[in-house]
């Protein structure tokens, strides 16, 4: 069932799908908008699991709504999801923890991850692989963050410093703090 909700995403360019992560795994709700009904039915909902894949803490949609990226604190890959054939891709690395916060860029040219610890990922989606980070000098985590509107620069806060970072990514493989 979908008991301990923790996130919730509206699928870009629908205004019917909404995806849910939860201690089991992700559920995408189909709603109809104009529908009176306060309880959707169960055979609207399309589950999303994958062994060892829960609980679901963190979930984005690529800006175009073709792909799903979830993260689970207790499984160290971040799960890219087709949710049209109910498959999905498994991104494995090396140490770091499991995934706490996932954030697409505007462009879908990157896609940011942090983990429960003090280390965060951008991984370029055009050949999923990952430039690693790690807060300054290995204290706290990333607590929020998101993309400039242009996708050309990550802000994100730490759970340990009152300070706002930002990575500025210039070009291929560039980047500066």
């Amino acid at each position: 069932g979908m008991k301990g909700v923790s996130c919730l995403a509206w699928r870009p360019c629908s205004a019917s799908q909404l995806a849910v992560g939860c201690m089991a795994g992700v559920m995408v709700w189909t709603v109809d908008p104009t529908s009176m009904v306060s309880r959707p039915s169960t055979s609207c909902v399309s589950k999303l699991l994958r062994a060892g894949h829960s609980p679901v803490t963190s979930l984005a949609w690529s800006p175009c709504g073709r792909l799903l990226a979830s993260g689970s604190p207790a499984d160290t890959n971040l799960v890219i999801w087709s949710p049209s054939s109910e498959t999905c891709e498994p991104l494995r690395r090396v140490g770091g923890g499991g995934v706490s916060l996932v954030r697409w860029s505007g462009d879908l040219g990157r896609l940011f991850c942090a983990t429960p610890g003090s280390t965060f990922r951008v991984w370029s989606t055009g050949e999923w692989s990952c430039e690693r980070w790690t807060v300054g000098g290995g204290r706290g985590r990333v607590a929020a963050a998101q993309w400039s509107p242009d996708s050309s620069q990550l802000l994100f806060a730490t759970t340990e410093e009152p300070v706002l970072y930002c990575v500025s990514f210039m070009g291929v493989g560039e980047a500066a703090i």
